[in-house]
């Protein structure tokens, strides 16, 4: 074994002896003695003006040739203005001139196989790219955040890659995916997919158009286009990829046809001008900050395919005055609607088990909140800094688990907590519920209760939340003024539908179940 280990330590000792970069004319290299050849490395003190990289060099009487650009070898040269390679090159690496922001133009040898991932990204000034028929490979991103980029094309010949219809994109011949972009961009009919980055930070892009042959829209595919205004996603699309619409700052409406099954993490993070949203019916999903720091969304309609709401998924939506959360969700993750400073109040359905820690965390106008029969567990912090609370309505027969810190910092010995008539010693005795300057049963909030043979029929107000129990599911229940008015409807799911009008105390309502109406006047 020993002698194996010793074989393998003198076959490695060439490839080892080329790991400290040389300087040669002011560029460094990483010499490889087994095949004398050389990669382009970093400089210590960034490469600037004009640098031209020769076809070899000669160290100690041995000449090497230039084969390859490496890894960060320009990275953040952001003074290089000009770069010659050779025609010795094959390949240039991973972020190999990333941020060169002054760099305006570039010409990429007929020798070169593959331009890796990042290559080229927020080359800020480039304004052409010419790829030659040589190059078989290219990374994601290799041109992304080339924001003055104007024209690409792959030359004729290219066995790999095409511009077909002179679309200025680059797209993968075989699997028809477009893989980099630019704001001149005309995405052909036979476009299938359009890939990680194409877009990425093309801030000068204010519009295009997806063809209906687009089945999927890939990760940062238009990741930080701040011009990018409004987007029609054709009905053909399945998927969306994380990222692939973050801080499109300028993004007023978009539309998500119902094909979409699937929207990744983050894909509209910190779309700031999106003012509405409508989650398609086959989601079932809403990933982990989706729609986070989208600070001008007043609305948004989550469908009852929807079953977990991911941590972050709403936080800092701080213009959203209401959300319907379905009787489909069980599960609502960490921070997923913290800092949504405008909502008043809150209705958690009856279908969930989790609220995460910090759920609605510094909601600091929401007044009150009807937490579901279903609960079991709260974790740390979930209503925490909500300061304006008046009243908490939880439905939940046996307490649920609840980390003491869940309402910390919300006021809650200035606040009300509604419980079961059955339940209640039980959450005066039980921390943090027991907090609560008052607590008092359900039964106080009943308005209306109707039995016959076949059914029961329960309403319960809680500040303008009219809740109706026992209606058959798929039951139309619809809330009506004494003027005639319709002032909310909802459809009953697990025989409960709730309906949030601005109706107050002492008002008659005339509550709509079906075919038949009742009138109450709220208490």
């Amino acid at each position: 074994m020993k002698k194996q280990l010793l074989f393998l330590v003198l076959m490695l000792l060439p490839m080892l002896a080329s790991a400290n970069p040389v300087e040669i004319d002011g560029i460094y290299y990483n010499l490889i003695t087994e095949n004398k050849t050389a990669e382009v490395t970093s400089n210590p003190n960034k490469y600037s003006d004009e640098v031209v990289i020769p076809s070899s060099v000669t160290y100690n009487d041995v000449e090497y040739s230039v084969t390859s650009i490496g890894y960060q070898a320009f990275y953040s040269c952001s003074s290089l203005t000009s770069i010659t390679i050779p025609n010795s090159v094959t390949s240039i690496g991973v972020y190999a001139f990333y941020g060169c922001t002054s760099l305006a133009s570039i010409t990429i040898p007929n020798s070169v196989k593959s331009i890796d991932e990042g290559a080229f990204n927020d080359c800020s000034s480039i304004t052409s790219v010419n790829i030659p028929n040589s190059v078989t490979s290219i990374g994601d991103g290799a041109f992304g955040g080339c924001s003055s980029l104007t024209s690409i094309i792959v030359e004729s010949g290219n066995t790999v890659y095409d511009s077909r219809g002179n679309c200025n994109a680059i797209i993968e011949t075989t699997t028809n995916k477009l893989i980099a972009g630019c704001k001149n961009t005309i995405i052909p009919n036979s476009v299938t997919s359009i890939g990680a980055q194409a877009f990425c930070r093309c801030i000068s892009l204010t519009s295009i158009t997806i063809p209906n042959s687009v089945t999927s829209i890939d990760g940062y595919a238009f990741d930080g286009c701040s011009s990018l205004t409004s987007i029609t996603i054709p009905n053909s699309v399945t998927s969306i990829g994380s990222s692939a619409f973050a801080y499109c700052s300028s993004l007023t409406s978009i539309t998500i046809p119902n094909s979409v099954t699937s929207i990744g993490q983050e894909a509209f993070h910190g779309c700031s001008s999106l003012t509405s949203i409508t989650i398609p019916n086959g989601v079932i999903y809403i990933d982990p900050s989706t729609f986070n720091g989208c600070s001008s969304l007043t609305s948004i309609t989550i469908p009852n395919s929807v079953t977990s709401i991911g941590s972050s998924a709403f936080a800092h939506c701080s213009s959203l005055t209401s959300i319907t959360i379905p009787n489909s969700v069980t599960i609502i993750g960490s921070c997923a609607f913290e800092r949504c400073s405008s909502l008043t109040s809150i209705t958690i359905p009856n279908s969930v088990k989790i609220i995460g820690s910090s759920a609605f965390a510094n909601c600091s106008s929401l007044t009150s909140i009807t937490i579901g029969s279903g609960v079991k567990k709260i974790d740390s912090y979930a209503f925490g800094d909500c300061t304006e609370l008046t009243d908490v309505y939880c439905y939940a027969v046996n307490v649920p688990q609840t980390v003491t810190d869940a309402f910390d910092d919300s006021k809650v010995e200035y606040a009300t907590l509604h419980v079961p008539d059955e339940s209640l010693e039980q959450y005066k005795n039980t921390s943090p519920w027991s907090s609560f300057g008052k607590i008092v049963g359900l039964s106080t909030e009943i308005i209306f209760i109707e039995k016959d043979h076949s059914a029961s029929v329960l309403i319960q107000n809680n500040g303008g939340m009219l809740t109706v129990q026992g209606a058959q599911d798929g039951t139309p229940v619809s809330v009506y003024t004494i003027a005639g008015t319709e002032a909310g409807s909802a459809v009953s799911q697990n025989s409960c539908a709730t309906i949030s009008t601005s109706m107050q105390q002492g008002d008659i309502a005339i509550i709509r179940i079906g075919e038949r109406s009742i009138k109450v006047v709220l208490k």
